[in-house]
């Protein structure tokens, strides 16, 4: 009987190892062609962060509804622990932590970057989530990317989004700040 059952297992093994598999095509990242996603006035995703720097590093789930007037980005810990929600306006920005509320004028990245305690180039970032240059500033193309305002940004696996081809993993860096995102989910 043991012989008999070790047979079955070895040829059905063999039998799962012939399916063909079906392989997803292999999204590369391409800056050009994307000038559309400028336009898009709504949108948001959910996914994963990393940030560190040589002193400090941060990593939570996050949570990014952009609107034409506003980013509202939500930071949370493991299990929501540590919730933030980061609201950012042409007026200024508010950092909400649930049970304090604080309001700031001035440099976004500053203080979105002084809350944090690492170094996040939040400003541009709103762009460069949708594989997009920020406006207005000198970029050089790189392979799967682009250098821009001193950060290198890396696409390392794109995805389809309905008719959109969108980054699903991006990495941020300059010198020792690094920003690592894995998005999970996007809604247009």
């Amino acid at each position: 009987m043991p012989f008999r059952f070790f047979v079955i297992c070895l040829l059905a093994g063999l039998l799962g190892a012939c399916a063909e598999k079906k392989l997803k095509p292999d999204l590369q990242f391409q800056l050009q062609g994307r000038d559309y996603l400028y336009t898009k006035n709504n949108w948001s995703f959910v996914g994963r962060v990393a940030i560190s720097d040589k002193n400090n590093s941060l990593s939570a789930s996050i949570n990014w509804q952009h609107q034409k007037e506003q980013d509202n980005i939500e930071l949370a810990g493991p299990f929501g622990q540590g919730r933030t929600l980061i609201m950012l306006a042409d007026e200024g920005v508010v950092i909400d932590y649930g049970d304090k509320r604080l309001e700031y004028m001035g440099d976004k990245d500053q203080i979105v970057s002084m809350h944090l305690g690492v170094r996040v180039p939040v400003s541009a970032l709103r762009y460069w989530v949708l594989g997009l240059v920020a406006p207005n500033n000198e970029y050089r193309d790189q392979e799967q990317g682009f250098e821009q305002a001193g950060w290198l940004v890396k696409y390392q696996q794109m995805q389809n989004v309905g008719q959109y081809i969108l980054p699903r993993k991006i990495r941020v860096e300059q010198g020792n700040s690094r920003v690592k995102l894995i998005i999970n989910q996007w809604n247009f």
